[in-house]
């Protein structure tokens, strides 16, 4: 993603049955037939046998049917990356459900069984979010938690945050190098402590290239939100000898260990023990 775009939208709020555009209208009660429309991305990722048990996972959910026949998502099935961030955010919804499973270790509680439940006192934030794959899926697991989408591409088509499954998630578009991205962490903090019996915040990215991997770090830790979960992608590019983790392709190499394994040790350390406390 790039660096710019630090002005902060909130839009794409989910609409009721009631708001339907003009475009989805009735799009969610339609076969796919009725659509009349090509063959996307999507349908063939999800056509035969499916092997991979995320995306199968996936495909047993309601939220299928919906992705392939209503207008709303029509651009989304139609992206060509749609299988692999499918796979990706289920994997990442996973851990997900594990660190709430934690959070909330006693389900006897009234907030605990809700939480596991349908998300009530949850406050969720994806840091570069892209289309949103990932708050998709949060926002069908958990009905009564918040999302908050955070992105710095102001080009993206989001209609399908128009469609009611969708009620539940915000789009911020802003740069999480900014402190705009801070402000809406911090806010998402306060919102889940301010839930009757107390809420938790979690915050999650998935497929951050170098420095956004760090970024994410620093921001869950500044803001004290409860619980991260990260999936680092790109090695951090070797531009300036004070970045964290610009050596890490030559540490690893002289420890005879794969790179990639060290950078997600090194963002481990960061996470456990901040700037060397």
């Amino acid at each position: 993603l790039g660096h710019g775009g630090g002005s902060r939208q909130e839009e794409g709020h989910g609409m009721e049955e009631g708001h339907d555009t003009e475009e989805g209208h009735d799009a969610s009660r339609a076969p796919c037939a009725a659509l009349n429309r090509k063959k996307a991305a999507l349908d063939f990722a999800l056509e035969g046998e499916i092997t991979n048990p995320h995306l199968a996972a996936f495909a047993a959910t309601p939220l299928r049917r919906a992705l392939l026949e209503d207008a709303r998502f029509d651009y989304w099935r139609r992206y060509s990356r749609c299988k692999k961030e499918l796979i990706e955010s289920w994997a990442a919804l996973e851990q997900l459900r594990r660190c709430v499973r934690r959070l909330f270790p006693s389900s006897a509680a009234a907030a605990d069984a809700g939480a596991h439940r349908t998300g009530a006192g949850l406050v969720f934030v994806e840091l570069c979010s892209g289309r949103g794959c990932l708050s998709m899926l949060l926002a069908h697991e958990f009905p009564d938690a918040t999302i908050h989408m955070c992105d710095a591409d102001a080009r993206m088509k989001l209609t399908h945050l128009t469609h009611p499954s969708m009620r539940n998630v915000t789009f911020h578009l802003e740069d999480i190098f900014r402190d705009e991205a801070e402000f809406t962490v911090r806010d998402a903090v306060a919102e889940a402590e301010a839930f009757n019996g107390g809420g938790k915040c979690l915050v999650v990215g998935v497929h951050l290239c170098g420095d956004l991997a760090r970024r994410a770090v620093e921001l869950w830790r500044r803001a004290g939100a409860h619980a991260l979960v990260l999936c680092p992608c790109c090695l951090p590019r070797r531009r300036r000898a004070d970045a964290f983790g610009f050596h890490v392709v030559d540490q690893a190499r002289k420890m005879r260990v794969d790179s990639y394994a060290l950078w997600c040790v090194m963002l481990y350390g960061l996470a456990a023990g901040g700037d060397g406390d």
